[in-house]
């Protein structure tokens, strides 16, 4: 029963997030129904905060039947986040009654989690995947995944396609062909200059961890004047910074030559910088070049538009810290939230002796032998050929002292929004924190909608974001099941009742 309240509760949250108020249905039906009405949001939300009480009281703390299983922790972790949804902004019209008690909930629940189910020593460990059901899978931190795995029997129709989703396109650079270990390059969900910046890049390694910045030729062109063979550098991001001046006197990825590897004194024939004159140059690219997310990854795929077989993550540890801190916030114990936060925080830091230019993603589980020059993938960054700072294998530290002195990349960021109030800059400071720890995990609309900041920061920091309106804090319902939808007598609704049924706005 624990895992049927677990799937109720779950699913109701999701709804929920999207829809706001839904229709709840709580028992079974013995015949078809057509007539549906929606219940308020605060209902919904009590009958999935029960639902997900019940699945921490029933379900187990191990995961008897191999990873997948649902238990105890994963339950706590989306109770929380369910105890904290309703305590956002978003409801703040029929929420106060609960704060006291749920944020204190919140806590409690966030600790049992990372008490049971600890974060993986390094960020990498995530994301450094190598094949079905390798270590990365298995790690104690993920809480929740759709799982995947290479049996052709149990796929599907699509498996998990999100490996194809990120990509910046590369395979129709100079040199440069698609293959397996390069990524299916459909450039659908590209990074932003916020995403960029939201990261202490010479400190945090979650960014580095997160993102490739290099690919290796893999289609030289013969006899070509600068003596370019397969596997030398063929596309490198600069990921500099605002005030870095090297790159002022031209924007360079435009076609000519102009940027030598300093690793083999050769020409790159591919790249691109973030800043040029203290300009964001990055739009100048096109749509198709940005910094690509490597955390879907997937080189174990037998062709290159064949589909991915690693599971996708859906709840890990590392959000419960993020959970447990914003629940501090909002009871306004914000230095209790940064101590929290640099807990978090210290697994992202460098150690000493790390290889800060070293990069692995999922890539790696291609068949095809990496180490042969005609794959794309490298496992190096660019580190330092964007920070232009000396080589160190020196430890990094990226603690907080206090609340009232923030980070200069947060500071920044809370400038450009205008943000002042404590709690508004804490709880900004969270929403930044999510991006660095949680960047593409498919979070992001749901965060910024409960709280009530989606149209603020998407303006602040995306240009293209104008069409960006307050009503689009909620999904609109879809037409096909408002049309389904009969009065009680089998009538057809009115055309006010079939409005009625639909979010504002829409």
């Amino acid at each position: 029963m624990g895992e049927a309240y677990f799937l109720r509760g779950y699913n109701y949250l999701r709804l929920v997030q999207q829809y706001g108020s839904v229709v709840l249905k709580l028992t079974p039906s013995n015949s078809v129904e057509r007539n549906f009405a929606r219940s308020s949001e605060a209902d919904c939300v009590a009958s999935l905060v029960s639902d997900l009480e019940m699945a921490y009281e029933l379900l187990p703390e191990e995961e008897f039947r191999g990873k997948g299983t649902f238990t105890k922790p994963l339950a706590a972790h989306m109770l929380a986040k369910a105890l904290l949804f309703r305590n956002s902004e978003r409801n703040s019209e029929w929420n106060t009654s609960f704060k006291n008690a749920d944020l204190s909930r919140i806590i409690t629940l966030a600790d049992y989690v990372i008490n049971e189910r600890p974060l993986a020593t390094d960020y990498r460990d995530l994301w450094n995947w190598t094949g079905v059901d390798s270590d990365a899978e298995m790690l104690p931190e993920i809480l929740m995944a759709a799982q995947f795995n290479d049996d052709a029997s149990t796929a599907g129709r699509f498996r998990n396609r999100t490996y194809c989703y990120f990509p910046a396109q590369y395979s129709n650079l100079p040199m440069m062909t698609r293959t397996v270990a390069g990524g299916l390059d459909f450039q659908r969900l590209r990074t932003t200059e916020y995403g960029l910046n939201v990261f202490d890049k010479e400190n945090d390694s979650r960014f580095w961890k997160s993102f490739k910045t290099k690919y290796r030729v893999n289609r030289a062109t013969a006899n070509n004047e600068h003596g370019i063979e397969n596997g030398d550098l063929g596309i490198i991001y600069i990921v500099n910074n605002e005030d870095d001046t090297r790159f002022d006197a031209s924007v360079l990825g435009t076609g000519s030559y102009t940027y030598v590897d300093p690793a083999t004194g050769k020409v790159v024939p591919n790249v691109y910088i973030s800043y040029s004159n203290g300009e964001w140059v990055g739009q100048n690219w096109g749509n198709n070049r940005y910094v690509t997310l490597s955390k879907y990854e997937d080189g174990s795929r037998t062709a290159v538009k064949a589909d991915g077989q690693r599971d996708g993550v859906l709840a890990r540890t590392g959000e419960t810290y993020l959970i447990k801190a914003e629940a501090l916030v909002r009871q306004g114990n914000y230095q209790e939230a940064i101590d929290v936060i640099n807990e978090l925080r210290i697994r992202s830091e460098y150690s000493a002796g790390d290889d800060r230019a070293w990069h692995t993603d999922g890539s790696q589980a291609a068949n095809g032998g990496l180490d042969e020059p005609y794959d794309a993938y490298t496992n190096r960054n660019s580190y330092y050929e964007s920070l232009n700072i000396p080589e160190t294998t020196a430890a990094s530290s990226l603690q907080i002292g206090s609340y009232t002195n923030l980070p200069a990349v947060d500071e920044a960021i809370l400038d450009e929004m205008g943000v002042t109030g404590e709690y508004e800059r804490m709880l900004h400071f969270i929403l930044n924190e999510r991006s660095r720890e949680l960047y593409g995990e498919f979070l992001r609309w749901e965060d910024l909608a409960r709280t009530e900041t989606l149209v603020l920061r998407a303006k602040a920091f995306n240009a293209e974001a104008n069409g960006v309106k307050e009503h689009h804090a909620l999904r609109p319902i879809p037409q096909s099941f408002i049309d389904g939808v009969l009065n009680e007598n089998g009538s057809n609704l009115s055309e006010e009742q079939a409005d009625a049924l639909q979010n504002p706005g829409y």
